[in-house]
């Protein structure tokens, strides 16, 4: 056996996120700033077939923690007001709406722009839930809108990450039209028009 076959071994045993372990150390120091920021700049670029069947060229990095960020055009104000009228043309029903800065406004505290939408269809999250109940706690899907030191984000859970998570299979036609679901909107948030 080699190492690596080793080390694949142990992280199997132990069930845990080699990121995790490296990053642990950090956690307690200024170092973990510079260590995301790193990450975020190595970005996957890949096409979307829009809905207008333009193909589009979207940024977007994929964290190891099973985050993906979008940067868009526009400022909070802008997007967020695009993002809820892209999901009502696209009937997703809208669960829930959170500022997170009004609400910390609200007791005296100030942040950057956060917001955070909860949406989905019942007829599609629901498949997920029957295979395990727990994946509710990752349900509805939401995205995050937010204010970042380079612009305007989009950050949402790879539903693939969400399905590895609760030991789903990410392959499951469920999980492949959330991802598909993230990528039209992606798209749609890209267009300035």
């Amino acid at each position: 056996m080699n190492a690596d076959q080793s080390n694949r071994d142990y992280r199997e045993r132990m069930n845990t996120n080699p990121v995790s372990i490296c990053l642990k150390p950090f956690l307690t120091t200024g170092l973990i700033k510079a260590l995301v920021t790193g990450i975020l700049l190595c970005v996957q670029a890949f096409p979307v077939n829009a809905a207008s069947g333009s193909h589009k060229e979207i940024t977007m990095a994929k964290m190891e923690n099973g985050i993906i960020h979008s940067k868009v055009p526009g400022d909070v104000d802008s997007v967020w007001n695009k993002l809820l009228s892209t999901l009502e043309n696209m009937k997703a029903p809208v669960f829930s709406k959170v500022d997170h800065k009004a609400n910390a406004v609200s007791v005296g505290l100030d942040m950057k722009e956060a917001r955070v939408v909860s949406f989905g269809n019942p007829a599609v999250g629901t498949f997920l839930m029957q295979e395990n109940p727990e994946a509710a706690l990752d349900l509805p899907l939401k995205i995050l809108v937010w204010e970042s030191p380079d612009g305007t984000m989009l950050s949402w859970n790879d539903p693939a990450w969400i399905a590895r998570r609760y030991g789903i299979d990410p392959e499951n036609q469920t999980v492949v039209k959330m991802q598909k679901m993230f990528e039209v909107i992606s798209g749609k948030m890209q267009d300035t028009h």
